[in-house]
Order: structure tokens, then C-alpha cells, then sequence
């Protein structure tokens, strides 16, 4: 986890998020095996089953105390989100958090780690089809700052009308 020191420093550990390529040697900062593979099926948007094939083919080559059997335990993709998922006003709510999001964002643009940031959040709703009513409203949150940052998914509501005024209120 990251560590904030006394300078306002970020002390980052090294994992595939933080790893730095280094230009002249092309080569990254020491990161395991499964950190390497779970940033590599992320960014490559891999499929479960072609994922799980890959790492019986880093089994059999003798990886087999570095990876477990199935992809979802090295994304660590949770087992159960029913108890996360909440239903009022119209539709359901599915809340990420907004905590990781930010420290990676904090973590990507800034070497410091200021006294204050102020966040940005968005929401926009988006039709699964022209046939259907039924519609995503994410709840989008980015640091607001002069430059740019990339949005984080802090919550997801579900519905079959466009609300007439999105407030706060909006979300269960």
C-alpha cells in the first residue's frame, strides 16, 4: 500500500503499476511473475478463457508456485458483489469506490503528493440499444487540475428512464 512520508512524498511499492522502464536497458525495476502477467491481461483486455490457458502454459513450464489455476484469483476479481449492489430510486447502484482510483491517479501525476486536490465528478447516462429503455448512468471522478487526468469509475446506476434532475439523490 502507498505510503505518504513526512516531505509529502509518495512512497510507491513496487508492483506492476509502478514499475519504471528504464531507456537505456529497456528493462523494468524487479516485479513478480503474476504482477507482470495480471498488468500484461489487463491492458491486452484478454479473455478468462484464453487467460486461463496461458497460465497452464506457465504451469507446465514450471511457474506453478507463482501462479494459481484460474485467472480470477490472480486479477483477484471478487467473488461475490451482490451484498454491493443497492436498489432505490428507480434502478440499481453498484458503488467501486473512489479511494483506489484516486491513488493511482494521485500516483500517476504527481512525484509530491499535494496538501489539497479537488476532484471532478461527471455523470452521463449511456443506452445498451436503440430497442431498449435500459440505460448506464457511471459516476465518474478525475482530479481537476491544469492538466489532464484520466477519469476513475467510482459507481454504476442502472435504470430504465432518463432522471429528470441527477442529483446526489439519484444514487441509492
Amino acid at each position: 500500500m502507498e505510503q505518504i512520508t513526512e516531505n509529502n512524498t509518495i512512497e510507491r511499492p513496487k508492483t506492476f503499476e509502478y514499475v519504471q522502464f528504464h531507456q537505456e536497458s529497456g528493462s523494468a525495476s524487479s516485479i513478480t511473475l503474476s504482477e507482470d502477467l495480471r498488468f500484461w491481461l489487463s491492458e491486452n483486455s484478454i479473455s478468462q478463457q484464453a487467460a486461463n490457458k496461458l497460465i497452464g502454459i506457465f504451469r507446465n513450464h514450471g511457474h506453478q508456485n507463482e501462479l494459481k489455476k484460474d485467472v480470477r484469483t490472480l486479477m483477484k476479481t471478487p467473488r461475490d458483489v451482490t451484498g454491493k449492489i443497492v436498489n432505490g430510486n428507480g434502478g440499481s447502484y453498484f458503488h467501486f469506490g473512489i479511494t483506489h482510483g484516486l491513488t493511482r491517479s494521485i500516483n500517476k501525476y504527481y512525484n509530491v503528493c499535494p496538501a489539497t486536490i479537488l476532484i471532478q465528478l461527471n455523470c452521463d447516462g449511456m443506452s445498451f440499444s436503440k430497442s431498449s429503455s435500459s440505460q448506464f448512468w457511471p459516476l465518474l471522478a478525475a482530479i481537476k487540475a491544469d492538466f489532464y487526468s484520466e477519469p476513475v469509475l467510482v459507481g454504476l446506476f442502472h435504470r430504465y428512464s432518463k432522471p429528470n434532475n441527477f442529483t446526489r439523490n439519484n444514487y441509492p
